[in-house]
């Protein structure tokens, strides 16, 4: 049994159609923009063949790609016909299609995944020609196909924490972007090499593409068909309907039983007085049945097709998708120069009047603009990652190589809108290329007349540059993004030493301070990341912090923190009680022997499982004596637990 596909109603609702300019002869060219016209059948051949033009026969394995399959073998048979013999990497357009469409789910997290798990299967197949008419495809010996893909016990997840991705089941972006855009993942080879691809092609509406007759002449005028439709169990292999149909021709018997799965096929001929397609079938060569010998009577020549597939007219009733390619990239154009730009990027950002580096960050970029044609305004190019933080990331680029562009990032709230253009603005210039990396020189870089600071510093005094690490995986040196705001304290009110906060004060971006007074510690002791930090006691008070943030109910959490002690208190052991969704941990740290320059930081790590769609976590002190000097917290962070 082939896997069954594993299908999303927001990929199968994608795409209409992509523009006609069709090359049939003239009294088969419709008008632009309408859908093909088929010929009566008088106008037709009986029977066309177009065998002979396609590429050997592919094996999906085990794997539920046969969605993918018909594009690129129609691809091939293409540019066959254009004199450009290749064989083309069925890897290669799982990887793209997974990696650059976004989903159609409202996403509210900007650590939440905007797309799939590249080279996983499934999916709509009429939008997998939308990607190849936005993205070129590299020859199969540039990114080889992965029979073996989705066995665990290959290994291809170890290491990126993605084994046990689910379709519609939200998941950390920078998980998929770690290995989506990992070098080994995406080899360079394939980088280089994405030059072939769609110019046009048409999407048949379902009057048309469960119409025999339009499928023949689409045929007949030298276009295969891709095709999507249900497989059936058979039960009446003897009803009337069959005749001497022999077995080797798939029928859809009038009492056959959904099996529940839609199988991707490409149809390369017909035979109309036998009512069959003939069709390249990525479950391997079909070379059983064709034996004359064992053929009744008006069917032995069909062992002509051994290898291929035929099944009945009749499997069109229910057609699910159809579509097929009229025009095709000259591979030697340069249709797909941005493409290089996918990858991850090293960014530093440089104070322009001293010339100091201020702070470093990666790029995840996953796609170019403009790829969903179902968003207005489709800016969205990935996920920008600095300080344990991810932030979404647009762009709007102009034409030629080196190009002019302008990034956006909202450092207020990273979950941008796929159209927005809020937040801080990185002007500059993108110098692309296929053999090398690519790389980004700012010009000038605003917060769109807000006055804000970034990093600590006026904005119009940052310069910021990027090189693509087509070699490397930068994103391996990043952990998961935190949850909480501020998790390390960073952003708050200016001190020389410290300065107290009373209960309800939210000086401290994204936290608020309970039970009692804390004190908000800036040079007074060393912190452990960064440079501020907290004394869970005031000047006096027994205090503590807390901040709610957006969780999944049922789903695994994990709260990890550094703690220390006041030098000096007494006693030298502090304790803390950490609470989220109903539950509570204590934790301890002795002080003795510590100070101010070496305050012997632990990290403590606790699990909740969360209770409801938001999680309010809260750290305080446990203890009642010294109110002056507390347990010491700093670098707080949540995430989810992927097992």
């Amino acid at each position: 049994m082939r896997p069954k596909l594993r299908n999303t109603a927001s990929q199968l609702a994608i795409l209409i159609y992509a523009g006609v300019g069709l090359s049939f002869s003239t009294e088969l060219r419709p008008a632009h923009g309408q859908q093909f016209a088929a010929r009566p059948t008088q106008y037709l051949p009986a029977a066309v063949d177009l065998t002979k033009e396609q590429t050997p026969i592919f094996d999906q394995g085990g794997r539920w790609t046969c969605i993918f399959q018909p594009e690129v073998a129609a691809l091939e048979a293409a540019y066959g016909r254009a004199g450009i013999h290749v064989r083309l990497s069925v890897e290669h357009l799982i990887w793209m299609s997974h990696s650059v469409e976004l989903t159609e789910n409202k996403i509210i997290d900007s650590d939440v995944n905007e797309n799939g798990l590249a080279d996983d299967g499934g999916g709509s197949m009429v939008a997998r020609y939308r990607v190849l008419s936005k993205y070129g495809v590299s020859r199969a010996e540039d990114m080889a196909y992965r029979p073996d893909y989705e066995d665990p016990k290959a290994g291809y997840f170890r290491g990126f924490n993605v084994g046990n991705y689910r379709w519609q089941d939200p998941f950390p972006q920078i998980a998929l972007n770690r290995y989506n855009l990992s070098p080994v993942q995406y080899p360079q080879a394939a980088r280089q090499n994405a030059r072939y691809g769609i110019k046009q092609f048409v999407v048949l509406s379902e009057r048309d593409r469960r119409d025999p007759r339009k499928i023949e002449a689409i045929l007949a005028a030298g276009h295969e068909v891709g095709v999507v439709i249900p497989i059936y169990f058979q039960k009446g292999t003897a009803e009337k309907g069959r005749g001497n149909i022999p077995p080797v021709v798939w029928y859809r018997a009038a009492d056959a039983v959904p099996e529940g799965a839609l199988h991707g096929l490409l149809i390369v001929g017909y035979d109309r007085p036998r009512q069959f397609f003939i069709v390249k079938n990525s479950w391997g060569p079909n070379n059983g049945g064709y034996d004359p010998a064992k053929l009744p009577d008006g069917w032995k020549d069909i062992a002509k097709y051994k290898g291929f597939t035929l099944i009945h007219y009749n499997y069109l009733n229910d057609c699910d998708q159809a579509a097929y390619i009229t025009q095709v990239v000259d591979p030697k154009s340069n249709a797909f120069y941005r493409q290089p730009m996918i990858g991850l990027w090293n960014v530093e950002f440089h104070q322009k009047s001293t010339g100091r580096k201020i702070t470093s960050a990666v790029l995840a970029w996953r796609r170019l603009p403009g790829t969903d044609p179902n968003i207005k305004n489709d800016r969205r190019i990935g996920d920008f990652y600095w300080h344990g933080r991810q932030y979404r990331v647009n762009a709007m680029l102009g034409a030629g190589n080196p190009i002019r562009a302008t990034l956006f990032i909202d450092f207020d709230h990273p979950q941008t809108g796929y159209s927005e253009t809020r937040g801080a603005q990185f002007h500059g210039v993108v110098s692309i290329h296929d053999d090398k990396p690519c790389a980004f020189e700012s010009e000038s870089i605003d917060n769109a007349g807000q006055g804000q600071k970034m990093f600590n510093v006026d904005v119009g005094d940052l310069a910021c540059s990027a090189v693509e690490a087509i070699d490397e995986n930068p994103l391996l040196k990043i952990p998961t993004p935190n949850l909480l705001v501020n998790g390390s304290f960073e952003d708050g009110p200016m001190a020389k030493d410290f300065v107290s906060l009373n209960p309800g004060a939210t000086a401290i971006k994204g936290w608020t301070v309970t039970r009692g007074q804390i004190d908000y510690i800036h040079a007074h002791w060393k912190a452990d990341d960064g440079e501020r930090s907290l004394d869970l006691h005031g000047s006096p008070g027994y205090g503590g912090v807390a901040q709610t943030f957006k969780t999944l109910k049922g789903r695994r959490y994990r709260v990890t923190f550094s703690l220390a002690g006041t030098p000096g208190a007494n006693p030298a052991t502090k304790r803390v009680a950490v609470v989220a969704a109903g539950k509570q941990q204590a934790f301890e740290f002795d002080s003795t022997g510590k100070s101010l320059q070496a305050m012997g930081w632990s990290t403590k790590t606790w699990e909740f499982v969360a209770v409801a769609d938001e999680t309010t976590l809260e750290i305080y002190t446990l203890e009642t004596t010294d109110p002056t000097r507390g347990p010491a917290l700093d670098n707080v962070r949540v995430v989810r637990v992927i097992r």
